[in-house]
């Protein structure tokens, strides 16, 4: 038997995070590989532009929980910069980002936790005890607290993100 039979079954493997098996990383076979990224807890800090992105791809991996830090509703033009494509029922519902995503991904796995608030002083212990984080927030202040805080704390993680801006009437691109 191997992953091209066809046949789509409910995932066999105990403790699995996946909800069907993950036959991509089977097919070319690089489960071995796949499996260096098993960790305990990644944080995606904005699950906006950027942050969508970022969890669209660790979905697809063997990470246990998947924290979304996010406090603002998806709204329409979120939809024109996240992955996939909202429907007009959902828009309409205005659901917090984290909310829609852990909706669009939960068919496929597990482990997805929601946190649908903004990091600030008051809160940013929480992010004590993760594996890593990503940071793709757009408000320069949120940003400076949460990397100095995981700098201090000594959890790695990425800060990234950009965006177009328009000043003067000069367009720019920073990130």
């Amino acid at each position: 038997a191997d992953a091209r039979t066809g046949r789509v079954i409910a995932s066999s493997v105990e403790n699995s995070v996946f909800r069907y098996p993950d036959s991509a990383s089977a097919r070319a076979g690089i489960v071995a590989v796949s499996q260096k990224l098993a960790m305990s807890r990644i944080g995606i800090v904005g699950v906006g532009g950027t942050g969508g992105y970022i969890l669209d791809q660790i979905v697809k991996t063997p990470v246990k929980e998947i924290h979304l830090f996010d406090g603002d509703d998806f709204k329409r033009h979120n939809a024109f910069r996240a992955p996939g494509a909202a429907s007009l029922e959902t828009l309409q519902r205005r659901p917090k980002k984290v909310d829609y995503f852990h909706e669009m991904y939960d068919p496929m796995r597990m482990g997805i936790v929601c946190h649908p608030y903004h990091l600030d002083e008051n809160n940013i212990a929480e992010l004590a005890g993760f594996d890593f984080v990503f940071v793709s927030v757009d408000d320069g202040l949120s940003r400076g607290l949460i990397c100095k805080y995981l700098q201090n704390a000594g959890i790695p993680f990425i800060d990234v993100g950009m965006g177009l801006e328009k000043a003067n009437g000069v367009a720019s691109l920073f990130g």
